[in-house]
């Protein structure tokens, strides 16, 4: 049997101390703030912009663009179209929704969302589906290196995972024909 490693969990939140947040243009380091695509009601959304905060369940990414406000927090995805500033738009209901990310505060109180967000929810009748890369907030140096650490450590465990999943199939095919051929030579 596999242990996750310690701190490899979808959504791995780093010390969040500060109530600060760090927000974008639409791009982080000269690229855009999400990649890969974002539809609402099959029409295709940009994101013009990305702002990070930190609460007490983590830290909050909000993603905007003129179609409206994508949230994730504490594990939720929400929406709230237009431009409003004010609400938190409505909770989604989603069909598929994947996150495996990394986020937190750093000693400054600057906060960050680096990750993968792929879903496919309901907004009411409102059908919003997405595959995104998220870069929100600037990592330091030394928290690139331990996001990079973490994502290598991430896919070890799950090259692992997929090796002992393989040698537990073999195991059980081979015990299975063992037992079939001594019993077929017990037969009289």
């Amino acid at each position: 049997m596999r242990t996750l490693p310690i701190g490899l969990v979808a959504g791995l939140v780093v010390a969040a101390p500060a109530c600060k947040s760090a927000s974008s243009d639409g791009k982080a380091g000269g690229t855009p703030v999400a990649t890969g695509t974002f539809t609402v009601a099959d029409k295709p959304v940009t994101f013009t912009g990305c702002d990070t905060r930190s609460s007490i369940d983590g830290v909050v990414l909000d993603l905007t663009s003129r179609a409206g406000r994508l949230r994730f927090d504490d594990g939720h995805l929400s929406w709230l179209a237009g431009s409003s500033d004010v609400g938190f738009g409505d909770r989604l209901t989603c069909d598929q929704q994947r996150d495996d990310h990394f986020a937190g505060s750093e000693s400054g109180g600057a906060t960050f969302w680096h990750g993968k967000l792929v879903f496919d929810c309901h907004a009411g009748a409102t059908h919003l589906v997405g595959d995104l890369d998220v870069k929100c907030g600037v990592l330091s140096p030394e928290m690139a290196a331990k996001w990079d650490e973490q994502k290598q450590e991430l896919e070890d465990y799950q090259r692992g995972l997929q090796a002992d999943l393989g040698a537990d199939a073999a195991t059980a095919d081979d015990g299975a024909t063992a037992g079939d051929a001594g019993a077929a030579a017990a037969t009289p």
